[in-house]
Order: C-alpha cells, then sequence, then structure tokens
C-alpha cells in the first residue's frame, strides 16, 4: 500500500462522504470495541484503507490516527459533498500545491498530539475550501497548532488588548501569534512587565476559530 491510496482516500473522504454519517459511526465505537465492531469503516475510504492494510494488527495508535482524522473532518460536515469537491478539486489541481494536498494533509494529521488539534485545523481548512483563508496560510497555522500547548492557544483571546507578561506569552511570542509593544513600570512595585498584544497572525487566527474557544 502506498502513500497514493491514503491520499486518494482521503480525499474521496473529503470531496464525497456524507460527513456527518461518517462521524456518528465512529463515535458510536469506543475504543474498548473498535478491533471488534470495524466492519462499517470500511465503507469511509480513508478509514477502510487503514482497516485494511491493518486488519489483522489493528493497534491504538491506528485507532486514535482515525479518531484525528474524523475530528479533522468533523467541522466540514455542513458543506455538501458536491460544494466540498469543487472548492477541494480548485485548490488540489493548483499547479503550486502540484497535488499533494491530500499527502500533506495525512502528514500533519500524524503529527499532531490532540484531538481538539485536530478539530481546530479542520476549522482552518474548512475556511481554506470556502476561500477565506489561502493554503499557505493554512499551513502556516497548521504548524503552530502542532507546536502549540493547548491551554495557551485557548487563552489567545485575552490579548485582544494589550496585557502584561504572563508564562504562556513566551510560548505565543515565538510562534509569531502576539508582538511586544513596550514595558510597563510599576514604579509602586518595582516592576517591570513587557506588554504583549496580538500580532496580525494571531488576530487572523483567533477570528478564524473563535467559535472555538
Amino acid at each position: 500500500m502506498n502513500n497514493n491510496n491514503f491520499n486518494d482516500s482521503l480525499i474521496s473522504t473529503i470531496t464525497k462522504s456524507k460527513l456527518p454519517e461518517v462521524i456518528t459511526d465512529l463515535a458510536e465505537v469506543n475504543i474498548d470495541n473498535v478491533f471488534n465492531n470495524i466492519s462499517f469503516l470500511k465503507d469511509i475510504p480513508i478509514l477502510g484503507v487503514i482497516v485494511n492494510l491493518f486488519s489483522t494488527t489493528l493497534s491504538i495508535r491506528d485507532y486514535i490516527f482515525m479518531s484525528k482524522i474524523v475530528s479533522f473532518l468533523k467541522p466540514m460536515d455542513k458543506i455538501s459533498p458536491e460544494d466540498r469537491e469543487k472548492m477541494f478539486l480548485k485548490l488540489e489541481l493548483n499547479e503550486e500545491y502540484n497535488g499533494k494536498v491530500g499527502n500533506k494533509l495525512l502528514f500533519i494529521l500524524d503529527k499532531i498530539d490532540d484531538l481538539q488539534k485536530a478539530k481546530l485545523i479542520g476549522v482552518l481548512f474548512k475556511n481554506t475550501l470556502c476561500g477565506k483563508l489561502n493554503y499557505e496560510l493554512f499551513l502556516r497555522y497548521a504548524s503552530i497548532i502542532d507546536k502549540v500547548f493547548l491551554s495557551d492557544l485557548k487563552r489567545l483571546p485575552e490579548y485582544e488588548t494589550p496585557i502584561g507578561n504572563q508564562e504562556i506569552s513566551a510560548s505565543l511570542y515565538g510562534l509569531g501569534l502576539i508582538i511586544r509593544t513596550g514595558i510597563f513600570d510599576n514604579t509602586e512595585n518595582d516592576i517591570e512587565q513587557d506588554i504583549y498584544k496580538l500580532s496580525n497572525l494571531g488576530k487572523t487566527l483567533n477570528e478564524l476559530l473563535e467559535d472555538e474557544w
């Protein structure tokens, strides 16, 4: 089984599957009994590839990977398969990306360490399909979400107005989501604090994910 099988099956899942049904089905199979109740997964292209490839050795890691895929797909379940197909193929056929969008998504999902992160990346990809976010910026945000501590990311809205230094500031600052705007000199307590606020990169991410906080 080569990477093209995974790539093609993910594209087929995104563009043709009835995502609400896919999501409901997998949600009903928990980790305790997934290994004995996997036949329906074969009807879901990307999950079927995994099941067929590892049917005799399906592991917890495989289950977690499938769960990440479903979490990624969930934000797109309100878009019809027809519209998803048009949007995705427009992106996939872009000469600059050379038909590698599906493979890139698989690499991203395999790497991340949290189902919530997979969902956030799904939200961003939905916005990419809808033309609200360009693909290059989507990849940048996906990389940021992979690296960030999720609890820090959820506090991003706090930086809509400038605030003093906190432990999470170094993390968000290092990822380019906030910028240092100056120093607050608290002469009463003889303490200096760096002041931070959202960068343009952080503002856009905060707006795209505002319903997820």
